[in-house]
């Protein structure tokens, strides 16, 4: 925002405070996750407001989609990297796999010598 350009007041972010409840509940359909996507864009407007009065329910609309997408890419990220910390943790340490497989081939090689009949 240049210096020229009058800054918006709490007040006229204010008026869109409904508005910017109602579309944080419909992008997420989850309370919590709706609170800290509303959050989100009052602290973007703080930060960087719009430019104009006019626009600030059009502006305001596009921050919370953003917002919003961000914070699912942010969930899928965490998501992928739990998933793969938890396959890695999963695999069998090395050691035990060897030491099962020697195991494995004694009782094979057992079995092998044992008479025909059993």
């Amino acid at each position: 925002m240049s210096d020229s350009t009058p800054s918006l007041g709490a007040h006229e972010f204010a008026r869109h405070a409904r508005f910017v409840r109602r579309v944080a509940g419909r992008l997420a359909q989850d309370e919590s996750l709706a609170e800290d996507v509303a959050q989100d864009a009052w602290l973007a407007a703080v930060e960087h407001p719009p430019e104009r009065a006019e626009s600030v329910r059009a502006w305001f609309g596009r921050v919370l989609r953003n917002k919003f997408v961000q914070r699912a890419r942010a969930e899928g990220r965490r998501r992928r990297r739990e998933e793969d910390r938890s396959a890695a943790e999963a695999l069998e340490d090395t050691t035990e796999l060897v030491e099962r497989m020697e195991l494995h081939k004694l009782v094979v090689a057992a079995v092998l010598e044992l008479p025909e009949s059993y």
